[in-house]
Protein backbone atom coordinates (compact mmCIF):
# COMPACT_ATOMS: atom_id res chain seq x y z
CA UNK A 1 0.00 0.00 0.00
CA UNK A 2 1.16 3.47 -0.80
CA UNK A 3 1.68 6.28 1.67
CA UNK A 4 -0.82 8.36 -0.27
CA UNK A 5 -3.66 6.03 0.34
CA UNK A 6 -2.59 5.42 4.32
CA UNK A 7 -2.97 9.28 4.27
CA UNK A 8 -6.42 9.23 1.91
CA UNK A 9 -7.61 5.93 4.56
CA UNK A 10 -6.75 7.91 7.69
CA UNK A 11 -8.13 11.25 6.40
CA UNK A 12 -11.81 9.19 5.34
CA UNK A 13 -11.78 7.55 8.98
CA UNK A 14 -11.69 10.85 10.50
CA UNK A 15 -14.04 12.61 8.13
CA UNK A 16 -16.71 9.57 8.24
CA UNK A 17 -16.30 9.90 12.40
CA UNK A 18 -17.08 13.38 12.66
CA UNK A 19 -20.04 13.47 10.52
CA UNK A 20 -21.41 10.22 11.80
CA UNK A 21 -21.09 10.97 15.66
CA UNK A 22 -23.59 13.51 17.58
CA UNK A 23 -22.19 16.05 19.15
CA UNK A 24 -22.64 15.89 23.07
CA UNK A 25 -20.48 18.60 24.08
CA UNK A 26 -22.94 20.87 25.98
CA UNK A 27 -22.51 24.81 26.52
CA UNK A 28 -22.44 26.89 29.59
CA UNK A 29 -25.75 28.74 29.94
CA UNK A 30 -27.59 26.54 27.24
CA UNK A 31 -31.35 26.93 28.23
CA UNK A 32 -34.09 26.10 25.35
CA UNK A 33 -37.99 25.98 25.85
CA UNK A 34 -39.89 23.74 23.96
CA UNK A 35 -43.87 22.89 23.55
CA UNK A 36 -45.04 20.06 25.32
CA UNK A 37 -48.07 17.73 24.25
CA UNK A 38 -47.68 15.03 26.11
CA UNK A 39 -45.85 11.73 26.77
CA UNK A 40 -44.48 11.19 23.62
CA UNK A 41 -42.64 14.55 22.91
CA UNK A 42 -41.42 15.04 26.54
CA UNK A 43 -38.21 13.23 25.82
CA UNK A 44 -38.29 10.92 28.87
CA UNK A 45 -36.98 7.71 28.05
CA UNK A 46 -36.12 4.34 29.83
CA UNK A 47 -32.91 4.50 28.21
CA UNK A 48 -31.53 7.41 29.18
CA UNK A 49 -29.37 7.50 32.88
CA UNK A 50 -30.60 9.68 34.98
CA UNK A 51 -29.51 11.21 38.35
CA UNK A 52 -32.43 12.89 39.44
CA UNK A 53 -36.81 12.45 38.26
CA UNK A 54 -39.43 13.85 40.75
CA UNK A 55 -42.59 14.09 40.05
CA UNK A 56 -43.41 16.77 43.27
CA UNK A 57 -46.60 16.22 45.07
CA UNK A 58 -47.07 12.71 42.86
CA UNK A 59 -45.76 9.85 41.65
CA UNK A 60 -46.29 8.75 38.14
CA UNK A 61 -44.51 6.00 35.81
CA UNK A 62 -43.96 7.73 31.82
CA UNK A 63 -42.49 6.01 28.92
CA UNK A 64 -41.63 3.53 31.23
CA UNK A 65 -39.77 5.62 34.11
CA UNK A 66 -41.11 5.64 37.55
CA UNK A 67 -41.20 8.49 38.93
CA UNK A 68 -40.87 7.20 42.86
CA UNK A 69 -39.68 10.38 44.31
CA UNK A 70 -42.75 12.92 45.05
CA UNK A 71 -41.35 14.81 48.12
CA UNK A 72 -38.80 18.26 47.85
CA UNK A 73 -36.08 15.50 48.83
CA UNK A 74 -34.89 12.43 46.62
CA UNK A 75 -32.44 10.74 45.00
CA UNK A 76 -29.87 13.22 44.03
CA UNK A 77 -31.72 16.24 44.06
CA UNK A 78 -32.86 19.38 47.18
CA UNK A 79 -35.53 21.74 46.89
CA UNK A 80 -35.43 23.96 49.49
CA UNK A 81 -37.81 27.14 49.63
CA UNK A 82 -40.85 26.00 47.75
CA UNK A 83 -43.84 23.21 49.07
CA UNK A 84 -47.37 23.50 49.33
CA UNK A 85 -48.27 21.30 47.15
CA UNK A 86 -51.48 22.75 45.06
CA UNK A 87 -53.76 19.89 42.85
CA UNK A 88 -55.99 19.38 40.91
CA UNK A 89 -55.03 21.27 37.78
CA UNK A 90 -56.34 20.69 34.64
CA UNK A 91 -54.35 20.92 31.49
CA UNK A 92 -54.05 19.36 28.72
CA UNK A 93 -51.04 17.13 28.20
CA UNK A 94 -51.85 13.58 26.54
CA UNK A 95 -51.05 10.61 28.92
CA UNK A 96 -49.21 10.00 32.09
CA UNK A 97 -48.08 13.68 31.83
CA UNK A 98 -51.62 15.06 32.13
CA UNK A 99 -51.79 13.76 36.03
CA UNK A 100 -48.16 14.80 36.66
CA UNK A 101 -48.59 18.17 35.29
CA UNK A 102 -51.71 18.73 37.34
CA UNK A 103 -50.03 19.07 40.88
CA UNK A 104 -47.12 21.15 41.36
CA UNK A 105 -45.12 22.95 44.46
CA UNK A 106 -44.70 26.41 44.46
CA UNK A 107 -43.46 29.33 47.03
CA UNK A 108 -45.12 30.28 49.71
CA UNK A 109 -43.01 32.73 51.28
CA UNK A 110 -42.91 37.06 51.11
CA UNK A 111 -39.74 36.97 48.56
CA UNK A 112 -40.93 33.91 46.46
CA UNK A 113 -37.16 32.51 45.97
CA UNK A 114 -36.57 28.45 45.92
CA UNK A 115 -33.47 26.69 45.03
CA UNK A 116 -32.72 23.16 43.95
CA UNK A 117 -29.39 21.24 43.86
CA UNK A 118 -28.43 18.28 42.10
CA UNK A 119 -26.31 16.40 43.48
CA UNK A 120 -24.09 13.13 42.57
CA UNK A 121 -23.19 14.57 39.40
CA UNK A 122 -19.41 13.60 37.82
CA UNK A 123 -17.40 16.57 36.98
CA UNK A 124 -16.57 16.75 33.15
CA UNK A 125 -19.93 14.82 31.98
CA UNK A 126 -22.73 16.48 30.29
CA UNK A 127 -26.37 16.37 31.57
CA UNK A 128 -29.30 18.18 30.74
CA UNK A 129 -31.65 19.14 33.39
CA UNK A 130 -35.38 19.42 32.44
CA UNK A 131 -38.11 21.33 34.13
CA UNK A 132 -41.81 20.31 32.93
CA UNK A 133 -44.50 23.12 33.32
CA UNK A 134 -47.82 23.93 32.02
CA UNK A 135 -49.13 27.21 31.77
CA UNK A 136 -51.02 28.70 34.63
CA UNK A 137 -52.74 31.96 32.98
CA UNK A 138 -51.27 35.14 33.15
CA UNK A 139 -47.20 36.04 33.74
CA UNK A 140 -44.98 34.18 35.71
CA UNK A 141 -41.56 35.35 35.24
CA UNK A 142 -38.67 33.82 36.77
CA UNK A 143 -34.97 34.83 36.86
CA UNK A 144 -33.59 31.36 36.83
CA UNK A 145 -29.55 31.49 37.97
CA UNK A 146 -27.85 28.26 37.38
CA UNK A 147 -24.46 27.92 39.95
CA UNK A 148 -21.84 26.78 36.87
CA UNK A 149 -22.78 30.32 35.32
CA UNK A 150 -24.01 32.47 37.99
CA UNK A 151 -25.35 34.04 35.26
CA UNK A 152 -29.80 35.24 35.45
CA UNK A 153 -31.54 33.29 32.67
CA UNK A 154 -35.07 35.03 32.68
CA UNK A 155 -38.26 32.65 31.66
CA UNK A 156 -41.94 33.11 31.98
CA UNK A 157 -43.43 29.48 32.97
CA UNK A 158 -46.47 30.59 31.01
CA UNK A 159 -44.84 30.77 27.62
CA UNK A 160 -47.90 28.67 26.11
CA UNK A 161 -51.45 28.71 26.24
CA UNK A 162 -53.52 28.37 29.52
CA UNK A 163 -53.43 24.37 30.48
CA UNK A 164 -50.80 23.76 27.75
CA UNK A 165 -47.48 22.16 27.74
CA UNK A 166 -43.89 23.48 27.66
CA UNK A 167 -40.37 22.05 28.72
CA UNK A 168 -37.68 24.03 29.98
CA UNK A 169 -33.69 22.39 29.17
CA UNK A 170 -30.32 23.55 30.39
CA UNK A 171 -27.60 21.69 29.18
CA UNK A 172 -24.52 21.30 30.70
CA UNK A 173 -21.18 20.30 31.55
CA UNK A 174 -20.73 19.35 35.78
CA UNK A 175 -18.17 21.15 36.97
CA UNK A 176 -18.15 19.87 40.17
CA UNK A 177 -20.45 17.71 41.97
CA UNK A 178 -23.20 19.67 42.63
CA UNK A 179 -25.44 22.13 41.12
CA UNK A 180 -27.47 24.38 41.79
CA UNK A 181 -30.52 26.56 39.97
CA UNK A 182 -31.75 29.64 41.96
CA UNK A 183 -35.43 30.64 41.36
CA UNK A 184 -36.13 34.44 41.75
CA UNK A 185 -39.62 35.66 40.57
CA UNK A 186 -39.83 39.27 39.30
CA UNK A 187 -43.12 39.98 41.05
CA UNK A 188 -42.87 37.55 44.35
CA UNK A 189 -46.62 36.47 44.46
CA UNK A 190 -45.27 34.91 40.88
CA UNK A 191 -43.21 31.83 42.06
CA UNK A 192 -41.86 29.56 39.74
CA UNK A 193 -44.40 26.01 39.67
CA UNK A 194 -42.68 23.21 40.07
CA UNK A 195 -44.11 20.28 38.77
CA UNK A 196 -41.88 17.60 37.69
CA UNK A 197 -38.19 17.29 36.95
CA UNK A 198 -35.17 15.25 35.40
CA UNK A 199 -32.02 15.47 35.23
CA UNK A 200 -29.91 12.82 33.10
CA UNK A 201 -26.31 12.34 31.18
CA UNK A 202 -26.50 13.45 28.38
CA UNK A 203 -26.73 11.01 25.70
CA UNK A 204 -28.14 12.52 21.60
CA UNK A 205 -28.49 9.50 20.24
CA UNK A 206 -31.52 8.47 22.52
CA UNK A 207 -32.64 12.51 22.67
CA UNK A 208 -31.28 14.99 20.74
CA UNK A 209 -31.02 18.14 22.77
CA UNK A 210 -31.59 21.27 19.83
CA UNK A 211 -29.84 24.57 21.51
CA UNK A 212 -31.56 27.53 21.42
CA UNK A 213 -31.79 30.22 23.45
CA UNK A 214 -34.91 32.49 23.56
CA UNK A 215 -34.91 36.29 22.32
CA UNK A 216 -35.69 39.44 23.31
CA UNK A 217 -36.73 41.95 21.32
CA UNK A 218 -36.00 45.44 19.92
CA UNK A 219 -39.40 47.05 20.53
CA UNK A 220 -40.42 50.57 18.64
CA UNK A 221 -43.57 52.50 19.90
CA UNK A 222 -45.46 55.09 17.49
CA UNK A 223 -48.70 57.44 18.45
CA UNK A 224 -50.38 59.50 16.16
CA UNK A 225 -50.23 57.89 12.93
CA UNK A 226 -52.50 55.29 10.47
CA UNK A 227 -49.81 53.63 8.96
CA UNK A 228 -46.12 53.84 11.46
CA UNK A 229 -44.38 51.20 10.29
CA UNK A 230 -43.24 49.66 6.79
CA UNK A 231 -43.46 45.91 7.11
CA UNK A 232 -41.52 43.95 4.07
CA UNK A 233 -43.28 43.20 1.04
CA UNK A 234 -40.42 40.39 0.00
CA UNK A 235 -39.90 38.28 3.55
CA UNK A 236 -40.48 34.33 3.14
CA UNK A 237 -44.25 34.92 4.02
CA UNK A 238 -44.31 37.10 0.78
CA UNK A 239 -42.79 34.90 -1.81
CA UNK A 240 -42.15 30.98 0.51
CA UNK A 241 -45.41 30.87 2.40
CA UNK A 242 -47.36 27.31 1.67
CA UNK A 243 -50.14 28.02 4.19
CA UNK A 244 -51.60 29.39 7.16
CA UNK A 245 -53.45 27.57 9.97
CA UNK A 246 -55.49 29.26 12.96
CA UNK A 247 -57.19 28.75 15.90
CA UNK A 248 -59.77 30.84 17.94
CA UNK A 249 -61.37 33.75 16.24
CA UNK A 250 -59.52 35.88 14.79
CA UNK A 251 -62.07 38.48 13.96
CA UNK A 252 -63.70 40.09 16.95
CA UNK A 253 -64.55 43.33 16.25
CA UNK A 254 -66.06 45.24 12.62
CA UNK A 255 -64.65 44.08 9.20
CA UNK A 256 -61.36 43.12 9.65
CA UNK A 257 -59.00 41.13 7.73
CA UNK A 258 -58.39 37.21 7.47
CA UNK A 259 -55.04 35.49 8.77
CA UNK A 260 -53.76 36.46 4.94
CA UNK A 261 -53.56 40.16 6.31
CA UNK A 262 -50.37 39.06 8.57
CA UNK A 263 -48.50 38.29 5.41
CA UNK A 264 -49.51 40.56 3.00
CA UNK A 265 -46.76 43.57 3.61
CA UNK A 266 -49.23 46.24 4.75
CA UNK A 267 -49.81 47.63 7.73
CA UNK A 268 -52.30 50.29 8.96
CA UNK A 269 -53.94 50.69 12.30
CA UNK A 270 -57.34 52.85 11.10
CA UNK A 271 -59.52 52.18 7.98
CA UNK A 272 -63.07 53.10 7.77
CA UNK A 273 -64.98 54.24 10.04
CA UNK A 274 -64.33 50.94 12.80
CA UNK A 275 -63.11 48.50 9.89
CA UNK A 276 -59.82 47.73 8.81
CA UNK A 277 -58.86 45.02 6.48
CA UNK A 278 -55.51 44.99 7.55
CA UNK A 279 -55.79 44.00 11.05
CA UNK A 280 -56.71 41.17 12.62
CA UNK A 281 -57.48 40.47 16.62
CA UNK A 282 -55.39 37.93 18.21
CA UNK A 283 -57.34 37.00 21.61
CA UNK A 284 -56.91 35.15 24.27
CA UNK A 285 -55.50 31.75 23.73
CA UNK A 286 -55.90 31.53 20.00
CA UNK A 287 -52.81 31.07 17.63
CA UNK A 288 -51.60 31.63 14.23
CA UNK A 289 -49.12 29.11 12.13
CA UNK A 290 -47.38 30.41 9.32
CA UNK A 291 -45.88 26.93 7.13
CA UNK A 292 -43.22 27.77 4.64
CA UNK A 293 -42.97 25.98 1.15
CA UNK A 294 -40.80 23.11 1.49
CA UNK A 295 -41.47 21.19 -1.90
CA UNK A 296 -38.49 23.02 -3.25
CA UNK A 297 -36.41 24.35 -0.54
CA UNK A 298 -36.59 20.72 0.76
CA UNK A 299 -33.80 21.99 4.09
CA UNK A 300 -36.51 24.53 5.18
CA UNK A 301 -35.43 28.20 5.64
CA UNK A 302 -32.49 29.99 8.11
CA UNK A 303 -34.16 32.43 9.54
CA UNK A 304 -32.02 35.94 10.95
CA UNK A 305 -35.23 37.55 11.81
CA UNK A 306 -38.61 37.71 12.98
CA UNK A 307 -41.22 41.50 13.35
CA UNK A 308 -44.23 41.79 14.50
CA UNK A 309 -46.49 45.10 13.97
CA UNK A 310 -49.59 45.64 15.88
CA UNK A 311 -51.36 48.38 17.50
CA UNK A 312 -55.33 49.87 17.32
CA UNK A 313 -56.54 53.23 16.57
CA UNK A 314 -56.85 53.95 20.97
CA UNK A 315 -54.99 52.47 23.85
CA UNK A 316 -57.96 49.68 24.64
CA UNK A 317 -56.75 47.38 22.17
CA UNK A 318 -52.70 48.16 21.50
CA UNK A 319 -51.25 45.73 23.91
CA UNK A 320 -48.88 43.13 22.19
CA UNK A 321 -48.44 39.79 24.19
CA UNK A 322 -47.56 36.52 22.52
CA UNK A 323 -45.18 33.66 22.36
CA UNK A 324 -42.91 33.13 19.27
CA UNK A 325 -41.87 29.28 18.05
CA UNK A 326 -40.29 27.81 15.59
CA UNK A 327 -40.26 23.90 13.99
CA UNK A 328 -37.85 22.70 12.34
CA UNK A 329 -37.75 20.25 9.02
CA UNK A 330 -38.09 16.74 9.72
CA UNK A 331 -39.30 18.06 13.55
CA UNK A 332 -43.09 18.18 15.05
CA UNK A 333 -41.35 20.02 17.99
CA UNK A 334 -41.96 23.69 18.42
CA UNK A 335 -38.96 25.43 19.64
CA UNK A 336 -39.28 29.05 21.93
CA UNK A 337 -37.97 31.84 19.73
CA UNK A 338 -38.73 34.38 21.79
CA UNK A 339 -41.62 36.44 23.44
CA UNK A 340 -43.26 39.88 23.66
CA UNK A 341 -45.10 41.44 26.39
CA UNK A 342 -45.47 45.38 25.83
CA UNK A 343 -48.41 47.57 26.60
CA UNK A 344 -47.42 51.05 25.15
CA UNK A 345 -47.71 54.59 25.95
CA UNK A 346 -51.10 54.26 24.43
CA UNK A 347 -53.23 57.18 23.16
CA UNK A 348 -54.83 57.48 19.66
CA UNK A 349 -53.48 55.30 16.90
CA UNK A 350 -51.34 53.43 19.07
CA UNK A 351 -49.03 50.89 17.61
CA UNK A 352 -45.55 48.88 18.30
CA UNK A 353 -43.28 46.88 15.92
CA UNK A 354 -40.90 44.31 17.80
CA UNK A 355 -38.18 42.42 15.86
CA UNK A 356 -36.38 39.18 17.16
CA UNK A 357 -33.31 38.80 15.63
CA UNK A 358 -30.97 35.39 16.49
CA UNK A 359 -30.59 32.57 13.76
CA UNK A 360 -32.77 29.37 13.50
CA UNK A 361 -31.65 27.11 10.78
CA UNK A 362 -34.09 24.33 8.90
CA UNK A 363 -37.11 26.40 9.64
CA UNK A 364 -40.28 24.80 8.14
CA UNK A 365 -43.25 26.98 9.99
CA UNK A 366 -43.63 29.93 12.84
CA UNK A 367 -46.19 29.45 15.55
CA UNK A 368 -47.66 32.86 17.15
CA UNK A 369 -49.78 32.01 20.36
CA UNK A 370 -51.89 35.32 21.64
CA UNK A 371 -51.21 34.18 25.74
CA UNK A 372 -54.36 34.41 28.34
CA UNK A 373 -54.00 37.57 30.29
CA UNK A 374 -54.61 40.06 26.91
CA UNK A 375 -55.16 43.56 26.87
CA UNK A 376 -59.17 43.38 26.94
CA UNK A 377 -59.70 39.54 25.87
CA UNK A 378 -58.09 40.71 22.50
CA UNK A 379 -55.76 43.25 20.47
CA UNK A 380 -55.21 44.41 17.23
CA UNK A 381 -52.33 42.39 14.97
CA UNK A 382 -51.48 43.55 11.63
CA UNK A 383 -48.25 42.19 10.12
CA UNK A 384 -45.59 39.60 10.91
CA UNK A 385 -42.09 39.63 8.71
CA UNK A 386 -39.98 35.72 8.59
CA UNK A 387 -36.79 37.50 7.44
CA UNK A 388 -34.20 34.45 6.09
CA UNK A 389 -32.66 32.66 3.11
CA UNK A 390 -33.18 28.98 1.60
CA UNK A 391 -31.11 26.52 4.04
CA UNK A 392 -28.52 24.60 2.07
CA UNK A 393 -28.97 20.84 2.57
CA UNK A 394 -25.73 19.47 4.21
CA UNK A 395 -23.86 17.09 2.10
CA UNK A 396 -24.27 13.32 2.41
CA UNK A 397 -21.63 11.26 4.16
CA UNK A 398 -20.30 9.99 0.58
CA UNK A 399 -20.51 13.15 -0.66
CA UNK A 400 -18.29 14.79 2.28
CA UNK A 401 -15.85 11.87 1.85
CA UNK A 402 -15.66 12.20 -1.96
CA UNK A 403 -14.94 15.90 -1.32
CA UNK A 404 -12.00 14.96 1.30
CA UNK A 405 -10.91 12.15 -0.91
CA UNK A 406 -10.40 14.69 -4.21
CA UNK A 407 -8.82 17.76 -2.09
CA UNK A 408 -6.42 14.70 -0.58
CA UNK A 409 -5.58 13.14 -4.02
CA UNK A 410 -5.17 17.14 -5.23
CA UNK A 411 -2.71 17.76 -2.60
CA UNK A 412 -0.32 14.32 -3.02
CA UNK A 413 -0.50 15.33 -6.65
CA UNK A 414 0.89 18.87 -6.27
CA UNK A 415 3.92 17.41 -3.80
CA UNK A 416 4.93 15.21 -6.36
CA UNK A 417 4.81 17.52 -9.43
Amino acid sequence: MTSSSLSLSAASVACFAMLSTAATVARAGDFTSTLLKGDADSGINSGLVYTAKADYNGGSTINGVAFTDGGATGTGYDLTGAAGGFTGYTNTATGSLNGALSNFFYTNTPDGNASLTLSGLTPGTAYVTSFYNTSFGGNRYVDITPSDTGSAFRYNQDTNVTGAGSVLRYSFTATAATQTFGFDPLSNGDSFHHYILTNAVRNDSIFSYTHFTPLTPVVTEQTGSNTPFSPSNTDLLQTNLAGIVTTGNLSREGILGTAASLANGNFSITGVGANNPELITGENNSSVTFNLDTSVNTAGYDVTSISSFGGWNDAGRDAQRYSLYFSTVGSDEYTLYGQLDRNPAGGALSAVQATFTGLATNVDSVKVLFLDGVENGYVGYGEFDVTGTASIPEPSVGSALLVASLGLLGRRRRRNA
